[in-house]
């Protein structure tokens, strides 16, 4: 733990260290990685994790308190179990769920205080319903929904207290409204998006109190702002953001108060700063991060007072740590992580209170454990 000189300010430090915890308890990060035109396998929500095995079935595990499971039950759940079948591609939000089916049509279900569901309602859903068609890649921030529909066209719907859905207003809305066209990938942090467009430039809105929007202002944005070219992947996160430009190189830029940007430092960046070369994937977490580099290998940095680094300590990391190789895709949750290696297996780290982990404990873990065989492959048709 940092020890703190004895001063007037110690009473402001103590309070702004335990708001920076709570931030870390309370938040989903976007936790889904937009990898272009890539299906996610797994979604690492609130205190919940989903995943999706090579024969199209979805499975989750954990918190089930708002019925993000799907079962129609609110029964947690310390190992996975199957919700549905014919499942592409999935995205979990604080306690709410999106799948793509195989036919393209968007399902959702949990949690609904803010319309996050998108099927017009407020109330709660316990198993899935259909929300709309022709979807081929879904974000779910922590209470509001994105879809990119077939055509390239972007939709949001649920909280807009930031102007997260883009639409110029602070309006909430409880069906899917249309926000941008030409739209390639897109990621749903806390409470702002980006969005890469077909031209490889990304865009930006929402909240922007720490410089997470990139444009080199703290001034929340109600409309997308484009902020580089280049981009081929982005992950948002609480409020740091990670892209992966053509080159293969990594940027980050945002709220750095526990070295999330992996720059060394703790300074917050409000334009993107240059991270790492060599990468082809990336998850952003509450306040850590993580990357998979072109030989498969990951490597994580941030805080870690979960263990959600997953390299057996605590102490959190400045610049980037390898963690393990053969992985093909990452999702960070709320202090803790889920990773698919290239057999197939999952695996999970970090924070384990209700049982996100997905192995039959309540136990933190600060290495990663093998949870279960068979997760479908990440397929990019870039």
């Amino acid at each position: 733990m940092r020890k703190y000189k004895k001063s007037k300010r110690t009473g402001t430090v103590c309070l702004a260290a335990v708001l920076i915890l709570a931030l870390a308890i309370i938040h989903i990060s976007s936790a889904v990685t937009a990898f272009g035109d890539i299906f996610s396998s797994i979604g690492a929500g609130g205190s919940y994790g989903l995943a999706v095995k090579g024969d199209g079935g979805l499975w989750s595990w954990g918190n089930n308190s708002a019925g993000q499971f799907g079962d129609t039950t609110r029964r947690e759940s310390l190992l996975p179990i199957k919700i549905m079948n014919g499942v592409t591609s999935v995205s979990a939000g604080e306690t709410h769920c999106l799948a793509i089916k195989s036919d393209g049509s968007l399902w959702a279900w949990g949690g609904n205080q803010f319309g996050q569901l998108g099927n017009d309602t407020k109330i709660e859903r316990l198993t899935p319903v259909k929300i709309m068609s022709g979807v081929k890649a879904v974000s779910a921030g922590s209470t509001y929904s994105l879809a990119i529909k077939n055509d390239g066209s972007l939709w949001a719907w649920g909280n807009n207290d930031y102007g997260q859905l883009g639409n110029g207003v602070k309006i909430e809305r409880l069906t899917p409204m249309k926000v941008m066209s030409g739209v390639k990938a897109v990621s749903a942090g806390s409470t702002y998006c980006l969005a890469i467009k077909s031209d490889g430039s990304l865009w930006a809105w929402g909240l922007n109190a720490n410089g997470q929007l990139g444009d080199g202002t703290k001034f929340e944005k109600l409309i997308p702002v484009k902020i580089m070219d280049g981009v081929t992947a982005v992950s948002a996160g609480e409020g740091h953001n990670l892209a992966i430009k053509d080159d293969g190189s990594l940027w980050a830029w945002g709220i750095n108060t526990s070295g999330q940007l992996g720059d060394g430092t703790k300074f917050e960046r409000l334009i993107p700063v240059k991270i790492m070369d060599g990468v082809k994937s990336v998850s952003a977490g509450s306040f850590d991060s993580f990357a998979i580099k072109d030989d498969g290998s990951l490597w994580a940095w941030g805080l870690n007072w979960s263990g959600q680094n997953g390299n057996s300590t605590k102490l959190e990391n400045l610049i980037p740590v390898k963690i393990m190789d053969g992985v093909t895709e990452v999702s960070a949750g709320k202090s803790y992580c889920l990773a698919v290696k290239d057999d197939g297996s999952l695996w999970a780290w970090g924070y384990n209170r209700n049982g996100e982990i997905g192995n039959n404990l309540k136990i933190e873990r600060l290495t990663p454990i093998k949870i279960m065989d068979g997760v479908m492959s990440s397929i990019s048709d870039k």
